[in-house]
Formats: structure tokens, sequence, C-alpha cells
């Protein structure tokens, strides 16, 4: 569960210290990634991250040149361009839920409870997981050691309402179904929130 309150207050700090340009707002109001400046050094360690893949602007990364070391160190600029990419994320974050908004003539962020129809809507998006049938590439031994352990698969929060909970066995089944090697180290696993996990 998030602390919106928290949350609110972090960037109010940040805003406090960096103050909230309108190139900013600009950018959260269009959704656009900000294409001028450098990659700060957090980009590169989470450039290859799955859920990273259609966060940065296409060309973000191009106009690097070979790293000697600098791109690790922190300096004005460094600092000044992390506060404006905190604040751009909080902008957007603001207009996708109802439980934080930004205020542009005071340029505050606030927390507000969610109305109950919008809890509702969090709750029935959240029986599904957007990872469903994703293929993940592991090492082999990490494959092998996690098939000699008995697995369990939490049934989903549809399946517990409608009590059509899969027995023991069937979920055995369903978590190994195959072992298929499609790579001279690695095996892909496919990624499930309960309905079916297994190794192919």
């Amino acid at each position: 569960m998030v602390d919106w309150t928290a949350l609110s207050h972090f960037l109010n700090i940040v805003a406090n210290f960096y103050p909230i340009a309108s190139r900013t707002e600009s950018f959260a109001d269009g959704e656009t990634f900000p294409k001028d400046g450098n990659p700060l050094h957090e980009d590169y360690l989470i450039r290859g991250l799955v859920w990273s893949q259609w966060y940065f602007a296409p060309d973000w990364f191009d106009n690097i040149k070979d790293d000697d070391g600098s791109r690790c160190l922190e300096d004005d600029s460094t600092k000044q361009s992390r506060a404006a990419r905190v604040l751009y994320l909080g902008m957007v974050l603001a207009q996708k839920t109802a439980c934080l908004s930004y205020n542009r003539c005071t340029r505050r962020f606030s927390a507000s409870s969610p109305s109950s129809e919008d809890a509702m809507d969090t709750a029935r998006s959240s029986d599904e997981s957007p990872f469903d049938g994703d293929y993940v590439l592991v090492p082999e031994d990490v494959a092998a050691e996690s098939q000699s352990h008995k697995s369990y698969v939490r049934p989903s929060r549809s399946q517990e309402r409608a009590g059509t909970t899969p027995n023991r066995q069937q979920q055995r089944q369903s978590i190994l179904k195959a072992e298929q090697k499609h790579h001279t180290d690695a095996r892909v696993q496919i990624v499930s929130s309960g309905e079916e996990v297994g190794w192919a």
C-alpha cells in the first residue's frame, strides 16, 4: 500500500529545493520523456529491465561516449536533472491516480483519499498481473534448483471467489509442464499470477 501523504510530502520537499519549471510541467502534460540532457547514472542501471523498455525516449542513450567513469560523478546539474525527473514522474503519477494531485497554481502536491468507486476499480484491476504469459530467461542452475523444491501456486482471486481453486495435483501439473531447452545455459520460465506457471 502506498503512503500517498508521505509521497506528496517528499515531492513538495524536492520542489522546495529545486523549483518546478514550466518546462517540466509541459513534459508531464504530454507524458513525453524529456529528450534533451544526458542520462542519469541510475538510467544505465535500469536500462535493460523489462518495465523500462518504454520509459526512456528511443534515442536517450544514442549520443553517449565511452564511459570513462565520469557519468558516475555527481555535480549540481546532475542533482537538478534528477530532481526534475522525480517531479516529472510525480506529475505523471498525479494524472494517473486519484490518490495524488498536483496544483499548477501553487506548484504543490497533495494526497487525497480515493472514492469507494476508485478503490473498487483498483481492486478489480489488481486481480490480473500485467506480466501473465511473459517469458523470463533464467540460468540453468536456478531452473534446476527451483524445480527441486515443492511448488505451490496461489489461486487467483477470481478462482477463489468462484470456488474453482485447482487441487494440488492440478497445480503441480501446471507448474512443471515441460522441460525443453531453448538455450545452452538458460531455460524460459512462463510467469503467471496463479493460472499456469511452467518451464518451457
